[in-house]
């Protein structure tokens, strides 16, 4: 009977531990480009909408360059999504109040709207 051992100087590592080579380079390769796909889609995509006349949307409908445009001459734009937020949205004489998709008010949130943005 005979017995195959390692030259002298060299280990073997135990059974079952780790990765065998052939997997450990396609592997740490398809984690590097999962992890860049990653915080491409985390940090590449800002808030988008499709809605018209939307500041984020950078659409011909939308009206993020008209929004840009304004804050690069100093200009406060502040985008209020629903009611509530404008609402909450400190109006003064300066203040311009633009609301879109009006269509989709009700007459009591109108009147709210309207007695709120007043004396801008």
């Amino acid at each position: 009977m005979s017995v195959a051992t390692a030259p002298p100087g060299t280990r073997n590592p135990p059974p079952g531990r780790g990765l065998p080579a052939r997997y450990r380079a396609p592997l740490l390769v398809t984690l590097g480009f999962l992890a860049a796909l990653a915080l491409v889609v985390l940090l590449g995509v800002g808030p988008r909408t499709v809605a018209d006349l939307d500041p984020d949307n950078p659409g011909p409908n939308g009206a993020q360059a008209v929004a840009r445009v304004l804050e690069d001459q100093g200009v406060e734009v502040t985008v209020a999504r629903d009611a509530e937020a404008l609402e909450a949205t400190e109006v003064a004489a300066d203040t311009t109040v633009v609301v879109t998709s009006t269509d989709q008010l009700g007459q009591t949130t109108t009147t709210r709207l309207l007695a709120h943005a007043r004396g801008a």
